[in-house]
């Protein structure tokens, strides 16, 4: 009879234990239940928001490649307008020293045309 008393009491303590623990257990997971829910929740709205940040990304990228594309372009435009603009420059430049070199040279032999000396000069020119 004592082993029966005691293997009671064990078991009664057993179901107490079990008892006790599964309302725990059970709390805990409807607890966690609800922390799961609400985490699906934001991933889905993380989810969501990171669909609309990649079209954003897309789209930045097409434009920083158009920026690339007209800045090429128009590195290539002034090239080509500087050439021509420096050979221009050598022109008109020549073309000045040339005028310089032409000026002095009509000085140099007399044939200064101002209304000063110019009836000095109808004559020598005349001949």
């Amino acid at each position: 009879k004592a082993d029966g008393d005691t293997e009671r009491e064990l078991y009664a303590k057993y179901k107490c234990y079990c008892d006790t623990s599964e309302a725990e257990k059970k709390d805990e997971i409807s607890k966690l239940s609800g922390e799961i829910a609400m985490l699906e929740a934001k991933i889905e709205e993380l989810q969501a928001g990171t669909g609309g940040l990649s079209k954003e990304v897309a789209n930045l990228d097409k434009a920083v490649q158009a920026n690339k594309d007209s800045t090429a372009e128009a590195t290539a435009i002034r090239k080509k307008e500087n050439e021509a603009f420096l050979a221009l420059e050598a022109d008109l430049s020549a073309a000045i020293e040339q005028m310089k070199s032409a000026i002095r040279t009509l000085a140099d032999v007399g044939a200064d045309q101002t209304l000063a000396t110019g009836a000095d000069h109808k004559q020598y020119m005349a001949g």
